[in-house]
């Protein structure tokens, strides 16, 4: 499939269950006519049969929708990309394309020159150039529009090197810039640079992670073509007197040296320089060429805050205090000198960890005023990354086993024959008894146990329990663990109803609303919040400020924007969905979710990002909710989210 039928099986899939699209819909959200959708469904309904037992049905009248179900939906859209990855790059390419020649360009290029360059017409390069100046801005770099001369990028030198570095988040790609830029050089010209890096790690015993060894490739071949385009880049007095008695200046002017022989370019001082504090920045896998000052400080202090935000024994993982140490070293040397940091898995973390990631955030926020720095939500990542980490290390070291008694009706021969089973294949369990049926209620008076394990039908219990063959076969097998997993995350969570539901104010529920500025929908919900007594006047003046820090956009159409604890009096949520997407950064958004939760609440909330991040993994379930127009259904439907989201709460 292509990316305009990619991105047609997208929209059917986010479709609320059983309601119908049009093909009018269809062609107008992706900007072709009525049929050519046509067409495009024939390949896609082609294209599903091999991989899905989705259906495609068309309704004269009405149009056409995906029959499918919710777990095989959510599934599909998670593989939805990685799938045709390689076949969708056509539209990726052209738009790395157009900013790569733009940013690279002296000289202003017209849009009629990229639409014969990339065989497209004008309206799509309008397009393309809409999303390209919009992410230009955000690397601080302005794409300028004269007519009859063309199209330029204006601003630093330095700002021009970071966006190239970081080119492959225009397309929305998650992976290193490394292919891309590689791939505007010979195999001649990378491989050499690749062997010049290599014996540069080799020849001083440097210890860089495979990222930081292609982000210093890219530089060096930026640095190439930049400088025989005579693009200059200078050192300020502050790096220079820095630099002059360190290795790394060295380093970099003897490679230099190499560099100019095999390539016939010369670099100035600043250019040798600008490479030495790209050696001094990369990230290590261990050790430290030059520890930060603030390093030991700021590490103790991350470490002491979100051990008392968290609730978690931080302070005594020394696994966690290294990797930090190691990590933040890195970052802090390259905010001394003025180096981006990237992370190009920024999205996903906010997603997957949106608890975690916010209160790094918001601690972030307080460290960055107390040690005068600007450590920005990137490097809020990484760092997220190493605390779960922790968490999971000690989850792993609390787990309990679960007592299981066996109820078997095959005597004890085969009753001790599925026990050695069990045992041998499943370490979480321990079996404390085989015994009959018409024994269970008794022993389960007497002896305290956390689940039956029986191969007959047994009554109904209080407790969980599971009817296996007396062989446990390997279909037994998975079906078991299968089980005991969703065990495993009803002793986590704890309740059966929506968190969300319980905290969301009826009052302040605003559904289809138009769209408008994403600062205007907070200051409008905050305000609400304000009216209901939950939080403080100030509370929206504070809600854009940390948003202004780093974008609460959790993905798949959600934002949760909040701010600090000390302005909320009681906890509770405000919810407003949207007619059509509006704009929050670089993400679109049809839900948001304001965010006021008490200190005290603290296992709630922890349920609650739990709740959202399932959510976020569920388009057809978050659809359906942004779908409701009707406060008292959308309610009921919120209510109805443990099981929706299939996360098999307790009751």
């Amino acid at each position: 499939m292509n990316t305009r039928q990619i991105e047609i099986l997208k929209l059917l899939l986010v479709q609320p269950v059983g309601v119908y699209l049009l093909i009018q819909s269809l062609a107008d959200k992706v900007k072709c006519s009525e049929k050519t959708i046509r067409n495009d469904l024939k390949k896609i309904e082609k294209d599903l049969q091999s991989v899905s037992r989705a259906a495609l049905i068309r309704k004269p009248g009405y149009g056409v929708l995906l029959e499918i179900g919710e777990v095989e939906k959510a599934d599909l859209y998670q593989r939805l990309f990685a799938n045709y990855q390689v076949e969708a790059m056509n539209d990726q390419d052209r738009l790395l394309g157009i900013g790569y020649s733009l940013l690279m360009s002296k000289e202003p290029i017209s849009a009629g020159a990229l639409a014969a360059k990339y065989y497209v017409n004008k309206n799509v390069i309008k397009t393309d150039l809409n999303k390209v100046r919009a992410w230009l801005e955000h690397m601080g770099l302005t794409l300028i529009t004269k007519q009859r001369i063309g199209i330029m990028v204006e601003g630093s030198e330095k700002s021009m090197r970071v966006a190239l570095s970081r080119l492959s988040q225009l397309a929305g790609d998650s992976k290193s810039p490394f292919r891309y830029i590689a791939g505007q050089f010979s195999k001649y010209e990378v491989e050499i640079i690749q062997s010049e890096i290599n014996e540069l790690v080799k020849q001083h015993s440097l210890y860089f992670t495979d990222d930081a060894l292609d982000d210093l490739i890219i530089h060096v071949l930026l640095q190439i073509r930049r400088v025989k385009l005579q693009h200059s880049f200078f050192i300020d007095d502050k790096d220079r007197k820095f630099l002059q008695d360190k290795k790394e200046y060295k380093w970099a002017r003897d490679f230099f040296r190499k560099i100019e022989i095999i390539f016939v370019v010369h670099f100035s001082e600043s250019e040798i320089m600008y490479f030495a504090l790209q050696l001094i920045g990369a990230k290590i896998k261990q050790g430290s060429s030059l520890t930060h000052p603030l390093l030991n400080k700021l590490t103790a202090a991350l470490i002491e805050e979100m051990a008392g935000e968290a609730e978690q024994g931080f302070t005594d993982d020394t696994i966690l205090q290294k990797g930090l140490s190691v990590h933040l070293n890195t970052a802090l040397n390259r905010l001394s000198h003025g180096l981006d940091i990237s992370n190009t898995m920024l999205p996903e973390i906010k997603k997957m960890y949106p608890y975690l990631f916010n209160k790094v955030i918001d601690i972030l926020g307080k460290l960055n005023e107390a040690f005068f720095l600007q450590i920005p939500e990137e490097e809020a990542g990484y760092l997220t990354l190493h605390f779960q980490a922790a968490i999971e290390r000690q989850l792993k070291n609390n787990i309990r086993k679960k007592k299981a008694v066996i109820v078997c009706h095959l005597g004890i021969g085969m009753s001790q024959l599925l026990r050695s089973k069990l045992e041998r294949k499943f370490s979480a369990i321990t079996v404390t008894d085989c015994i009959g049926k018409a024994d269970l209620n008794h022993y389960l008076d007497r002896t305290g146990v956390d689940l039956v394990i029986s191969t007959i039908e047994v009554p109904l219990l209080t407790i969980p329990h599971i009817v296996v063959s007396p062989l446990l076969s390997d279909v037994e097998t998975i079906k078991l663990d299968v089980f005991l997993k969703t065990l495993d995350r009803t002793d986590h969570f704890g309740r059966r109803e929506s968190v969300l539901s319980t905290l969301a104010l009826s009052s302040s529920i605003f559904l289809h609303q138009e769209k408008c500025h994403r600062f205007e929908i907070i200051e409008f919900l905050a305000g609400q919040l304000y009216k209901e007594g939950y939080v403080a006047k100030e509370y929206g003046h504070y809600a854009i400020a940390r948003e202004r820090m780093s974008s609460t956009a959790i993905g798949s159409s959600m934002a949760i924007p909040h701010a600090d604890r000390s302005y909320i009096l009681k906890s509770g949520i405000a919810i407003a969905t949207f007619k059509e997407e509006i704009d929050w950064e670089t993400e679109k958004v049809s839900m948001v979710i304001m965010l006021a939760l008490k200190e005290e609440d603290l296992e709630r909330t922890k349920q609650l990002f739990h709740e959202l991040s399932s959510l976020s993994e569920h388009p057809g379930v978050l659809q359906r909710l942004i779908s409701f127009q009707d406060k008292n259904i959308f309610l009921s439907h919120l209510n109805e989210l443990p099981e929706l989201l299939q996360l098999h709460l307790p009751r």
